[in-house]
Parts: structure tokens; sequence; C-alpha cells
């Protein structure tokens, strides 16, 4: 199935790619799509023993990345410096942020690598988390409630209370979100008049 359905993704992408003048964000798309099937092959022969292995792995690139955060926060950081706008080395202590060159970047990683702690060990998921909290990122929050939530769903009797919890707690950080911070952008501020006529 992933090989047919690659053979039907990889010709309509280069197509798409073609057809949309051969720019370059068409090309990187194109890319991604030829790396999706070589990535989805690949993943079709492992054995679970290699799963495994891979689970660990990211695990542990996951345990060193909080851990060099951890060090950044103490300003014990012995190679990053951070630069200024005009080139300059700014005096000042670096951020914790590991290993990337900003917080979004790390919190994605530590996001998207969240499923797999909490396949090796769910108690790996609070040092993660106090690191995404750090990191102040929506897309690294969302990706860890995502993690959250397939695990709970994963205890066949908790899943009634997870999912109405999770709707609940969505919906209340949500409404928090709107009444700390306000609508993103004022993008909902004008249309509060919308409803008024």
């Amino acid at each position: 199935r992933i090989v047919a359905c690659a053979g039907v993704m990889i010709p309509w992408s280069g197509l798409g790619f073609v057809l949309a003048g051969m720019r370059g964000w068409a090309f990187v798309g194109w890319l991604g799509v030829l790396a999706w099937a070589i990535l989805a092959e690949a993943a079709s022969r492992l054995t679970e023993a290699h799963w495994r292995k891979l689970r660990v792995a990211i695990t542990a690139a996951a345990a060193g990345q909080v851990v060099w955060m951890a060090v950044q926060a103490l300003h014990l950081d012995p190679l990053f410096r951070p630069i200024l706008g005009d080139g300059r080395l700014d005096v000042g202590p670096p951020p914790a942020i590991g290993w990337f060159a900003n917080a979004s970047d790390t919190a994605l990683f530590l996001g998207l690598a969240a499923p797999a702690v909490a396949a090796v060990s769910p108690w790996g998921l609070l040092p993660l988390g106090v690191a995404l909290v750090s990191l102040r990122s929506t897309g690294g929050a969302v990706l860890f409630a995502v993690t959250l939530a397939w695990l709970g769903w994963r205890h066949r009797p908790w899943r009634t209370a997870w999912a109405v919890g999770s709707a609940g707690l969505a919906l209340l950080f949500g409404l928090g979100y709107l009444v700390v911070v306000g609508p993103p952008m004022g993008s909902l501020a004008p249309r509060g008049g919308i409803w008024a006529h």
C-alpha cells in the first residue's frame, strides 16, 4: 500500500512542481513528498525491535536537549554565545533554548519527540513538559497536549473521562488565553460587531 501510495504521490507532486513554474518552494514541497515516501517505505520494514531502538534514540536526543537547556539556564553553557544583530557578541546570559537557534524550533523538536519519550517511559514527559513550558511556544504545547491525549486514550477505562476532560481543558485554556493575552493579532475584535446586527 505504501509503495502504491508513493507511486501516485510522487508523479502528482512532480507535476505540481512543474505546473507551479518550478519555483523554489514547489521544489521543497516535492522533496518533502519524496522524503515522506522514502521514510514510509523504510518504516514499513522495521521490526518491533528496530522501533524500540528508534524510540530510545529519540528519547536520548530529547533528554540531551533538556539537559543542555538546564545547563544554559544555569549560565554554564561554554559553547553557545548569542550574537546581536550588528554582529557584536551579546554579553548577557544565553537563552535556554538548547541546540537550536530559537525557542520555536526547540519546542517543535521536543513536542515531536514526546510520543517516543512517552513510549519509553511516561515519566520522561515530566522534564519534557517543564522544558516546553519554559520555551513558551504554542506549537510545542499543542504537540505535547496531543501526546497526552494519545497516552490517556491508550488506557481503555479512562477513555470517556479522558476525552471529556481533554475537551474541557482545551476549552478552559483557550478561554484563559483570550482573557489573559487577548485575541491573536486582534483578529476576533472586528468580528464582534458582526453579531450586533
